[in-house]
């Protein structure tokens, strides 16, 4: 009999997780090799899943205690590591080891055809590029930190930072986190003599990230027709142009103030304009719309800059005394999409939603249990990145899971907030060894007792 939608869903993103840990290098000399790679990896991405900073040390307790644990029914853990040993195992790994589970991520839902309600401007997809700094320290410090100096003393301050692409959606209350690129010290091409190699790197920036992801990454995205968007630091022509030289289009936030070139070419007599657009947000609330565009504009001086549209969108709302009306948003764009009087506004929409990257994404990975901001081990060989990726994809993971794992999404919607689905997930991969998820997911679901187990775990 084939597997259910949701064990083959669930079951399927941990499985190709192990798969892709299993074939990470493993260096230690030696037969004593008590841990495997897998199980450290798998470890490591197991409190990010359960969103249990104290998983791990729950599940030795129980194994020490049943001879058996969730660690290895839910996770197929055979040893589970300590702390020590998971960041020694891990440090050095190579940070885009998973990079291709992300994709997988994206493949899945729409293979189940969960992806279109993201689907915009004529079936395609708006991914949202955005920065974020995690693991700040002004003692704690590897190669790949960044360094800052704080204050009139310029103390240095030491961070880790990324740029992080989301799968965003005008009206959609969820993203889908994909593959980051470390800003991290690039080492001088200048640099001959490998004794100075540590002297002479480069100091990174959020730019050059997104410069090395587009080439990298984009290209595998290709069949979703991406449109990149970001704000007024990516709206420059290096990166216009990589985008268009690899198959995709932009839409990018630009700003009077650091495109003036761009802004002095704007002539009001040449615009096109929508006027006035009455709209019920939803809020019900009368807003009014405007768009106002003019195609061929250079993003730089140069004979040779790129050429695409700017779109000014500007939305009024009634005043509360219903007397006259309040601006409550501007922006400007520029875009190497062809906008026209009937696309203009889907457009517009479009780019306002990059602000989804910071809501949906970056507030739930700070704030919604994720906690990617803590310190969950340094290292000294790029750990800490490491370990961001892991958290990151248990995010895309779950994402997955809200739109097709069954069990799961019922749960979800019974327990109302993702606070309350992962508080009642911890309790009770705490108290009882389940046999598999969906034994922890209906024990949840229909508050019935745990199943005995008779024998050792064993999965679906």
């Amino acid at each position: 009999m084939a597997p259910t939608l949701h064990s083959l869903t669930l079951d399927s993103l941990l499985d190709s997780f192990r798969q892709a840990a299993a074939a990470l290098p493993d260096d230690r000399p030696g037969s004593n090799k008590r841990y495997s790679m897998a199980d450290a990896a798998c470890s490591a991405l197991a409190p990010f899943f359960m969103q249990d900073p104290s998983f791990l040390a729950f599940q030795r307790r129980m194994q020490d205690a049943e001879a058996r644990s969730n660690c290895q029914s839910l996770f197929a853990i055979e040893r589970i590591p300590t702390d020590n040993s998971i960041r020694s195992l891990l440090d050095g790994c190579p940070t885009d080891a998973f990079d291709a589970l992300f994709p997988a991520c994206l493949d899945t839902l729409a293979d189940h055809g969960a992806l279109d309600p993201f689907r915009r401007l004529d079936n395609r997809l708006l991914i949202a590029l955005d920065g974020i700094e995690f693991s700040q320290s002004y003692k704690i410090h590897c190669d790949h930190c960044s360094t800052r100096h704080v204050g009139q003393a310029k103390t240095p301050q030491y961070f880790h930072s990324m740029v992080c692409p989301a799968v965003v959606a005008d009206g959609h209350n969820r993203v889908i986190p994909l593959m980051p690129e470390f800003v991290k010290p690039q080492q001088d091409p200048a640099a001959q003599d490998t004794a100075l190699t540590g002297q002479r790197q480069k100091q990174d920036c959020e730019r050059n990230a997104a410069k090395r992801w587009i080439p990298k990454h984009l290209s595998n995205l290709a069949p979703y027709r991406p449109v990149l968007l970001g704000d007024d630091l990516y709206c420059c022509h290096p990166i216009c142009q990589l985008v268009l030289d690899h198959g995709a289009d932009f839409l990018f936030v630009c700003k009077p103030d650091s495109h003036k070139c761009l802004h002095d070419f704007l002539h009001p007599a040449l615009y096109r304009s929508s006027g006035w657009l009455p709209v019920r947000n939803a809020h019900h609330q009368l807003e009014s719309h405007r768009y106002r565009w003019m195609a061929a504009v250079p993003v730089r001086d140069g004979a040779d800059a790129v050429t695409g549209t700017w779109i000014e969108f500007t939305v009024r709302r009634q005043a509360p005394d219903g007397q006259g009306w309040q601006q409550i948003y501007h922006n400007t764009f520029f875009t190497s999409l062809a906008v026209t009087a009937d696309n203009v506004g889907d457009i517009a929409r479009a780019g306002r939603a990059r602000w989804k990257i910071e809501n949906e994404t970056f507030n739930c990975l700070s704030r919604q249990g994720y906690h990617l901001k803590h310190n969950f081990g340094h290292g000294a060989d790029g750990l800490a990145n490491l370990l961001a990726v892991l958290n990151l994809l248990a995010f895309a993971f779950h994402s997955v899971l809200d739109s097709l794992h069954g069990l799961w999404r019922q749960l979800r919607d019974l327990l109302g907030t993702r606070r309350d689905f992962f508080e009642n997930l911890r309790v009770a991969a705490r108290l009882f060894v389940f046999p598999d998820w969906t034994a922890l997911l209906e024990t949840l679901l229909k508050k019935r007792p745990p199943p005995a187990l008779a024998r050792g775990p064993t999965r679906v």
